[in-house]
């Protein structure tokens, strides 16, 4: 897929059709119209016609295992003149940033180092920005309020006593019956007191954003404070540090690496996390057997996904966004769902917080950042893989397509250059970034998964003969991306055996089938090009 960062065609269609899913393409119809609105005026606009860029070649392809996979691809470039950034102060450690330029975002305050101090029932937790100048405050109060709380308790305690009496009775009942009611039995009681428990869990948990910073000598005296608790009670307070705040039970970044900066952001990966639980109910005797099961489970689960394989994070930069986006966005703080792989544990912690500096996105692919110098100048070279959330899993298991149009294994790989001019400030010089989406063939297949074949045959799992999941896939590419989009189909194309062909004239059949209900400046460049041929001809050349 390619994408212009200029207007593609002044020449629009006044309508488009497509039979029994109308809705999805007339959003299509409304993007485009809303992004040609922008090109005319504003800064977009502008934006726009200063880096129109000719984009009919397409890019280069390196991938190793490509055999039963579609690329698509596109190119953003950004080209920055040195001389864009004379209205522009800078400053070694907050550098400011004009409204309306085209360059990387400022560097904005963010909690860079974590204090938690564990009060058995409070969670107290001090968050500071890298020069340790500014500091924030998070309270979580496992319990709404003590008043409340022993006022319940006896009540909590009879209505206890007389459900352990009336379930022992039902058991003495029941003892001549089959193991199969007892166990249905068990399991009602379970679930009842699974609810409870989650229900009282929910009502006791508060989280409370202390909204105004704080500086050095304050926070010396709240620490004071905890010492001298500690001292009294001996180390009743525990205390945890970190980087970051990665989900809720807590997850801590306890340790991180610095991988690469870009400009002068820098990119961390991590290391070390760990874990922290803020249910006290857990480990109390009233809780049901069950729902302590069931946790532990739950955890074993979560701590078999390794955070320090491959996940990465940045204080300052949104890695979930290509560079032309944070180039031209730098008032806008919101992730890209897709790819932020923490975001459904951050959920509690985001709706009870007035700042997003607690919240810490990580995306889940590669980083690396070289110098590379070509006929003596100097070029930072980076490449940033992300891999979205959805449909995500290993090879054989997940393949082709969902009934949402999310097509298996999407991963958007970003390549940045940057040539530093005259060795001065980060983000002077020129900046480039070529964009491709990788991805399964969005069409329902299957592969067998059976390790002692190996060569599996492939299917096609069932016939969408309007191709509806298809149509929804490429709705969300035209959004992510824009059009016209070239699509690469590296499967073979000859074989003695038909395996990977399948999939490919379906493939072939689906772009043409929606191609007949695009406009033509809309509609998809289908390339079957043969991956595999091409790489073997060069190799006897």
């Amino acid at each position: 897929m390619k994408e212009n960062v200029g207007p593609t065609n002044e020449k629009q269609a006044s309508h488009v059709v497509v039979p029994g899913d109308g809705g999805l393409w007339s959003e299509l119809q409304k993007a485009k119209e809303r992004k040609e609105a922008a090109e005319r005026d504003g800064l977009f606009g502008s934006m726009f016609r200063s880096f129109r860029r000719d984009s009919t070649t397409p890019a280069p392809l390196s991938n190793k295992d490509s055999s039963i996979e579609d690329v698509h691809t596109a190119n953003l470039v950004t080209t920055l003149p040195p001389s864009s950034h004379s209205n522009v102060q800078h400053t070694p450690n907050r550098p400011k940033v004009v409204k309306g330029t085209v360059q990387l975002p400022p560097l904005r305050d963010s909690i860079q180092f974590i204090d938690m101090y564990d009060l058995s029932n409070k969670f107290y937790i001090v968050g500071c920005n890298q020069e340790r100048t500014k500091y924030w405050l998070l309270k979580i109060d496992c319990r709404t309020s003590m008043s409340n709380k022993e006022e319940n308790n006896d009540k909590e305690k009879e209505e206890e006593k007389e459900k352990e009496k009336e379930e022992e009775k039902e058991k003495e009942e029941k003892e001549k019956e089959e193991k199969e009611e007892k166990d249905d039995v068990d399991e009602e009681v379970d679930i009842q007191g699974q609810a409870q428990d989650k229900d009282r869990d929910e009502d006791d948990m508060e989280i409370v954003e202390d909204k105004k910073s704080y500086s050095k000598e304050q926070m010396d005296i709240l620490s004071e404070a905890i010492e001298g608790v500690n001292r009294t009670y001996a180390n009743a307070i525990q205390r945890y540090s970190g980087y970051g705040i990665v989900g809720y039970n807590i997850m801590l970044i306890a340790e991180r690496r610095q991988v690469g900066m870009i400009g002068w952001h820098k990119i961390y990966k991590i290391e070390k996390t760990t874990m922290i639980a803020l249910a006290p109910s857990l480990a109390d005797s009233a809780t049901s057997k069950r729902l302590r099961n069931d946790e532990g489970r739950y955890k074993n689960l979560f701590g078999a996904i390794d955070l320090t394989k491959e996940f990465y994070f940045s204080y300052t930069y949104d890695l979930s966004r290509t560079l032309q986006y944070n180039m031209c966005n730098h008032f806008r703080k919101n992730a890209n769902p897709l790819f932020i792989w923490n975001e459904y544990l951050l959920k509690p912690l985001r709706c009870r917080t007035y700042t997003d500096m607690w919240i810490l996105p990580l995306i889940h692919g590669f980083y690396e950042s070289q110098i590379c110098s070509v006929f003596q100048r100097d070029f930072t070279l980076t490449l940033i893989s992300r891999r979205n959330k959805n449909y995500a899993g290993t090879r054989y298991l997940k393949r082709g397509i969902n009934d949402r149009g999310q097509s298996a294994n999407d991963v958007e790989v970003e390549q940045i250059l940057h040539e530093r001019v005259g060795g001065g400030n980060a983000i002077d010089g020129q900046f480039t970034s070529h964009v491709q989406m990788r991805a399964s063939i969005p069409v329902f297949w299957v592969q067998d998964s059976d390790p002692m074949i190996p060569k599996p045959d492939i299917f096609v799992q069932k016939v969408d003969a309007s191709y509806v999941a298809a149509k929804r896939h490429f709705l969300n590419v035209f959004k992510r991306y824009g059009a016209p989009l070239l699509v690469l189909n590296l499967i073979k194309q000859r074989e003695g055996h038909a395996r990977e062909s399948v999939v490919g004239r379906e493939f072939a059949k689906c772009v043409h089938f929606i191609n007949s209900f695009l406009p033509k400046e809309c509609q998809i460049d289908y390339v079957a090009w043969d991956f595999n041929a091409v790489l073997y001809m060069y190799m006897y050349i």
